[in-house]
């Protein structure tokens, strides 16, 4: 014979509805949350047929759920909201609540919500640790090293440094044809790089006032003081 089982679950115990196909009560009671006790009160109360079961998506109702998955047939997951919507009772209490989600599991009427495979829910019940080793910008940097030495077994590294040592002597090239096409072309970079002397003297103006023009340049007002 079809039993049909509500089960209004707490944090410490629950309370347990068994109907029989007719809807009458075969035996109701609180019960400790412990496998073993609920296992004791199903055992007595449907020994002699199928038993369907049914509780509320309340907080770790995956306990329970569990349990109830090796004791009966049949365990189905309801959603509360829609329980109250559907079968609300002016006096709430254990027994009128266990005694709703009965009836409505043996009238097919269970308003039912999502059940997680049992993967997932023991995947939910041992997260893994969050890492906490290091910050985001330790493991950029990381990522950013990491990524030159790949650049630098491939080939690409040394590929790089010849493209900017390339870049550096197009611009200093174009520095000294400058230079012989006008005498004052060139000199910002000679002063900034402290040969403003040195040029001045190849130049053969003997000039000796480079710091001078060195911060009359940097100011903007001008270029050779001499």
């Amino acid at each position: 014979m079809q039993r049909y089982v509500g089960v209004d679950y707490h944090r410490k115990f629950s309370y347990l509805t068994v109907l029989d196909q007719a809807g009458k009560v075969v035996k109701e009671g609180p019960v400790e949350n412990r496998k073993e006790a609920v296992a004791s009160f199903l055992t007595r109360a449907t020994c002699d047929g199928e038993t369907a079961a049914v509780l509320e998506a309340t907080r770790n109702w995956t306990v329970m759920y569990d349990w109830l998955e090796e004791l009966v047939e049949e365990v189905r997951l309801a959603h509360p909201l829609k329980v109250k919507a559907t079968a609300s009772a002016k006096i709430k209490t254990d027994k009128i609540d266990a005694r709703v989600l009965a009836h409505l599991l043996r009238a097919d009427l269970l308003p039912e919500a999502y059940v997680a495979s049992p993967r997932a829910r023991e995947v939910r019940k041992h997260p893994a640790p969050a890492d906490v080793s290091g910050s985001g910008a330790d493991d950029g940097e990381e990522s950013d090293r990491g990524a030159a030495r790949s650049l630098s077994r491939a080939g690409g590294g040394s590929a790089l440094q010849r493209g900017v040592q390339s870049g550096r002597e197009g611009v200093a090239g174009a520095d000294r044809r400058q230079s012989h096409r006008s005498p004052d072309a060139g000199r910002g970079s000679a002063a900034l790089s402290g040969a403003g002397p040195a040029y001045c003297a190849e130049r053969g103006s003997g000039c000796l006032k480079t710091s001078a023009w060195s911060s009359s340049l940097l100011r903007g007002t001008g270029g050779w003081s001499c």
